[in-house]
């Protein structure tokens, strides 16, 4: 019997390949609930992919800490896939609220610093249509006299729409 083991694993694992090399069908859409930067710091956003381009422009909305303030967030991805799997990598460059501030008059008044950022990430994108997704990177924001880095995170759960594949025969 022992002789014989590698020889069923063998046997047993052929299958696995060809389950694993299924193309899985390009996203269309996705929505997110997350926190950071692109959400508007804590809120939702929505991601609409390029047809057969790995491009894909994202928005997002949320409330900010201070205040509460609402903030918004837009901007473009390069996504790359691993292979047939659902993992990407990506980069992205978005304008985001980079940070508030109040005056020194104490007028209550709340300013938003937007500014431009770079992160980089990982998404997973299951072929059910859970998507997890979270990335960092460095922004600039001017903060009055002073232009400032900083840094540019993110990290959502939500859900992505894929293109119908047809299985017919040709």
């Amino acid at each position: 019997m022992k002789r014989h083991l590698p020889m069923m694993l063998m046997l047993g694992a052929l299958p696995l390949p060809c389950l694993a090399q299924e193309p899985l069908s390009e996203p269309v859409a996705a929505v997110y609930l997350g926190g950071g930067n692109h959400y508007g710091w804590l809120g939702g956003g929505g991601e609409a992919y390029l047809p057969g381009a790995p491009l894909s422009l994202f928005v997002g909305l949320g409330v900010a800490p201070q205040g509460p303030t609402v903030a918004g967030a837009a901007g473009f991805r390069y996504s790359v896939t691993l292979g047939v799997t659902p993992h990407r990598l990506f980069g992205d460059l978005s304008a985001s609220l980079m940070g508030l501030s109040k005056p020194a008059d104490f007028s209550g008044r709340l300013f938003r610093h937007y500014g431009v950022g770079v992160s980089f990430g990982y998404s997973y994108l299951a072929p059910s249509g859970l998507t997890l997704t979270a990335g960092g990177g460095v922004g600039s924001s001017e903060f009055g006299a002073d232009f400032e880095l900083l840094p540019v995170v993110h990290i959502a759960v939500g859900w992505t729409w894929r293109s119908r594949v047809s299985h017919r025969l040709q």
